[in-house]
């Protein structure tokens, strides 16, 4: 998503192409960014608790951190996606 957002200057999301129907419309363009943002947060939480010498009182305090960041930042567009993993976490 990351090299998407790089090229994202080189397409024309308007352009009608066979090769380009899979392109995210206009609007879908300003959600990439923030969506990144937030897989980011995700990979970087959960790589850390993967990590082969990461034990279980590494993680939750992780897992807490990661929570706070969650709250503290708003993800313009992606907040819905945001709640729901709130939610997921503290169950």
């Amino acid at each position: 998503m990351e090299q998407l957002l790089f090229n994202a200057r080189a397409f024309s999301p308007a352009e009608e192409s066979d090769k380009l129907n899979n392109l995210p419309e206009r609007n879908e363009w300003d959600i990439l960014p923030n969506l990144t943002k937030l897989l980011k947060e995700i990979s970087d939480s959960v790589n850390f608790c993967e990590r082969e010498d990461s034990c279980i009182s590494e993680a939750i305090p992780s897992v807490k951190c990661f929570m706070k960041t969650l709250v503290n930042t708003d993800y313009f567009r992606v907040n819905s996606l945001k709640e729901e993993l709130i939610r997921n976490l503290q169950k």
